[in-house]
This record gives structure tokens, sequence and C-alpha cells, in this order.
């Protein structure tokens, strides 16, 4: 018997709630959430889902819970707005989320859309995994995938603070201290492959293996 994919659906109404329960939870295993505070405790203790639908009541108007979670986790949001605001959806969007859906979409069309984004999710799963010389490093989320990806991409291997915001972030304002956690996750994960990144100075790092000692800049 295959394992169902799991959906956590963020919606405070319970008529709504009913009507995702009644289309989705032959296909998926689907869990509920009134309030988003639960839905935090809950992501921050117990395995991933799979995806999230999200009401736009459990978010802020800059998409602070959307860009905790982009950043943190390999989890995708999709977004059940209820207001269809061009600007507001563009926040959204900013804060990481690309998919929207419509309270009324039609269950058949959700179900394919489903259908295709797990199907196509399956086919990129390597994207969580980098080779390192002999080294694979799984289980990297999307923004730690793309900071070993710049270390990689130099010849040094030294990439700085205002390197990674223009190429991870973008035009997006993200608190400094975000990087900065990022990094420690990494070498967390690295350092079971003697691999690690190292300080240059202040806003400028290196990847390189323990026993190696960086240049320091002055």
């Amino acid at each position: 018997m295959r394992e169902l994919k799991k959906i956590w659906i963020f919606e405070p109404n319970k008529v709504q709630q009913d009507s995702y329960r009644f289309d989705l939870e032959d296909n998926f295993d689907v869990t509920f959430f009134d309030h988003p505070r639960l839905g935090l405790i809950e992501y921050l203790k117990t395995p991933k889902p799979d995806l999230i639908l999200s009401d736009t009541h459990f978010d802020g108007q800059q998409g602070e819970l959307s860009q905790w979670i982009h950043d943190f986790s390999p989890v995708d949001i999709w977004l059940i707005p209820s207001d269809t605001d061009l600007n507001n959806l563009r926040k959204y969007q900013s804060a990481g989320i690309n998919t929207f859906i419509s309270k009324n979409l039609e269950t058949n069309l959700l179900l394919i859309s489903l259908e295709n984004y797990f199907s196509k999710r399956e086919q990129q799963s390597s994207m969580t995994e980098l080779k390192i010389g002999n080294h694979t490093i799984k289980d990297l989320t999307r923004t730690q995938y793309k900071i070993i990806g710049l270390f990689l991409e130099r010849r040094d291997r030294e990439v700085s603070r205002e390197e990674f915001q223009k190429k991870i972030w973008g035009n997006q304002t993200v608190h400094h201290k975000n990087l900065n956690v990022q990094l420690h996750l990494l070498r967390k994960k690295l350092n079971q492959f003697q691999i690690d990144i190292k300080s240059l100075k202040p806003g400028h790092w290196t990847l390189c293996s323990h026993n190696e000692v960086p240049r320091v800049q002055i």
C-alpha cells in the first residue's frame, strides 16, 4: 500500500475544512489547523508535511510565516488568498510563495494540480542533495543548497554577505541573522564530512576542509 503524501491545511473555517476533507482525504493524508500557533508548534516538533495549503488569515501582509518556512524547510506553501489585491499577492510571492489557488477551485482541478506537483517534486528530489568531492550532502533546504552552490561557483570558495543577499534573497528584506543561522545549520550538516564554513573577516566566509587554514583577509 502506497504511503499517502502529507498535506497540512491552515484554515480557520470549519465549513471550508469539511470541504477540503471531502475532496482530499481519499488521496492524501490531510491534517487541519484552526490557528497558526498550533501549526507552528506542530511544525517544530513533528516530521514535516509534504505540502502546506494556507489561508491568508494565517499569515501577515508581509508573509512572515511563509518566509520562515521557505528559509528553514524544503516544504512549499500554496496560498489560498481571500484578498486578491495584486500588491498583497506580490508580497507573498517575495516571501517564497509562487502558487495561489482559489477557495472555490473545482475538486478535480485541485486534485490534478496536486498530483502534478508531487510528480514533479519526485523528479526533482535530487535537488536537495549535493555532491562535494566523494561526499553526498543530503536533506538540504533550498536556501542551504543555494548557499553551498555559491561557494562552489567561486574558485577561491569565498563569498560575502552582500553576495549571499543578492543571489539568494534578491530585493527581499531579510534579517541579517537569517544568514548566520543558515550557516550555523549548514556547518552542523557538513561537519561529518570534515567540511567547514570558516569566517575570513566580518561578513566574509569560505568553504574549506577541517584541516585547511583559510586565508584571512585584512
